[in-house]
């Protein structure tokens, strides 16, 4: 079988790293993939590595009739026998591109309760492109009743939620980290990974910390986004500059996670975050905004910690909580999480049910 995903660009984003794990269990099944980037991203330069053929542009534009034709030329000259989209731009272009070029079966996946449907306009034209997919994939369960809500197409709908490879590589250690990131050995480690933007919150967990008042507390964040310079005056402002370290990108997400002593997921609404289901493999302790997507998956003081979303003083609270945690009652915290991931969040079971879905269409729309 030949899989050609379209996706807006291979940055560095949960759907992305969502869509290689998923092509690499596809490869290993003798699929043949390859992936379409709207836009450059520094993960599509590792996709060859992979074995994925890649096709990678720069429109400048999200609306350019030029990405239909060029999508439909790569069709041409790749035959696939299932296209999947994903991600807003790539969704649209892309289902009619493959319908166009009467492509066997066109999926695609929603990885997130996307805000910009908000917008009249945005949610027509997604609706009309729908008409061009067989098949819609909710990637969570929250997803999947809103698109059940929302969507003209609900026949289509399919839930297949993410799953992560529960075999991830951390490549330095701990005191590795913390030399790079210019802390003492007596610190206690925060990180939070996700865009600088809206949706992920961060200036909650910075509000949370000048809450705290712990000198010894330090905060991690990893991405980049519209909102840094806001927040970087934010952090100045409630004079916590000695407690945050902002990196842009890493292609070592892992190796931070492992180092740290807590992940903080603050988010106002979400998918189904790889971020979250990694951490949890990798035995780290959660807290996260009370919303949706993260009731899911997280069963509060069992395999990690709930706060209410939007309070910053229920967030410090579970921040104390967590770094005073009897150790006993930690581990059993942490073992929790990773069996969570590898019972129901398994890469190899998500690709399974997608693999089901391009051959015959036949998973039930309840399944999970």
């Amino acid at each position: 079988m030949k899989i050609l995903h379209i996706i807006t660009g291979m940055t560095y984003g949960g759907a992305q790293k969502f869509l290689i794990s998923l092509s690499q269990e596809h490869i290993r099944s003798k699929a043949e993939v390859a992936v379409i980037g709207l836009y450059p991203g520094p993960l599509g330069q590792s996709l060859n590595d992979y074995g994925i053929t890649y096709f990678e542009y720069n429109f400048k534009r999200k609306i350019d009739p030029r990405i239909l034709f060029e999508i439909m030329r790569v069709i041409r000259q790749w035959s696939p026998d299932v296209v999947h989209t994903h991600l807003g731009t790539a969704d649209f272009y892309g289902r009619i591109a493959a319908k166009l070029s009467k492509v066997k079966r066109v999926v695609s996946t929603i990885h997130n309760e996307e805000d910009w449907k908000s917008k009249a306009i945005y949610r027509h034209l997604d609706n009309f492109s729908l008409l061009f997919a067989d098949y819609i994939v909710a990637c969570s369960k929250s997803v999947y009743e809103s698109l059940n809500t929302q969507s003209e197409s609900n026949n289509k709908i399919k839930l297949i939620e993410n799953g992560v490879d529960t075999s991830i590589e951390v490549r330095k250690s701990r005191e590795d980290i913390y030399r790079e990131i210019n802390i003492t050995t007596d610190s206690r480690l925060i990180v939070c990974i996700g865009r600088l933007e809206e949706q992920k919150n961060h200036q909650l967990l910075l509000k949370a910390i000048s809450i705290l008042k712990r000198p010894e507390l330090k905060v991690c964040f990893i991405g980049a986004g519209s909102r840094e310079v806001f927040l970087k005056e934010l952090e100045i402002q409630l004079g916590i500059s000695d407690n945050i370290i902002w990196i842009p990108q890493t292609s070592d997400p892992y190796s931070y996670i492992s180092a740290s002593d807590i992940m903080v997921l603050p988010s106002l609404w979400e998918g189904l975050p790889i971020v979250l289901l990694e951490s949890m493999s990798l035995e780290k302790l959660i807290i996260a905004s009370d919303i949706e997507s993260h009731r899911h998956v997280i069963n509060s003081g069992r395999n990690g910690f709930l706060f209410r979303s939007g309070d910053a003083d229920d967030l410090a609270r579970c921040i104390k909580a967590a770094l005073d945690i009897d150790k006993n009652l930690l581990k059993d915290i942490e073992v929790s999480a990773n069996q969570t991931v590898k019972s129901r969040y398994d890469i190899k079971e998500a690709a399974r049910k997608y693999m089901e879905v391009y051959t015959n269409g036949k998973l039930s729309s309840a399944e999970c």
